[in-house]
């Protein structure tokens, strides 16, 4: 999304294309247009049309310089995905998710917490890739799908976006 704003800055992974487009053809698939939750005012509801694993979202800088500096030493993250989950946790929709495996991601995002100020809203990390978000209770049937379960992934690259919409990225060793 150009030109958006948002609350905090993130570290994110980007998919390879070919799985990224594969994703957002599954959820073509499988969700129904009429399902899924969106609101004008909010352009980060609906269907996800850039395929990402969040390392962590709320972070208070926008230096990212300071952020890469963290990673220097780090290699190419290791994942493998998981079943398709839902987050049922919002009053007003549902989230549909591909979970995801990474002791790299866990370690990363604590890494982050450890030397960043930031704000977050989730006791505990939950490594997922958003598929879309849909109204409650509308796609139940598709958890535990497995259609992409064990696929296992190397990405070398690590994203930052600042609160201003500004990305920036960096190679892993």
């Amino acid at each position: 999304m150009q030109n958006v704003k948002y609350l905090f800055s993130s570290a994110y992974l980007n998919l390879p294309k070919n799985l990224s487009d594969e994703i957002i053809e599954w959820g073509e698939k499988n969700i129904l247009d009429e399902n899924i939750f969106s609101k004008p005012e909010n352009p980060f509801l609906g269907r996800e049309d850039s395929p990402h694993i969040t390392i962590l979202y709320g972070i208070h800088s926008n230096d990212y310089k300071k952020i890469f500096k963290l990673f220097k030493n780090e290699h190419s993250i290791n994942l493998e995905l998981g079943e398709i989950y839902i987050f049922k946790e919002s009053f007003w929709f549902d989230v549909v998710t591909i979970s995801v495996k990474s002791s790299d991601l866990e370690r990363l995002n604590s890494k982050l917490k450890a030397n960043l100020k930031h704000t977050d809203k989730h006791d505990f990390y939950f490594p997922h890739i958003t598929i879309a978000y849909v109204k409650k209770k509308t796609n139940v049937c598709l958890e535990d799908d497995k259609t992409f379960d064990k696929r296992n992934l190397t990405i070398d690259t690590i994203y930052f976006s600042s609160k201003n919409g500004t990305k920036n990225s960096f190679k892993l060793k």
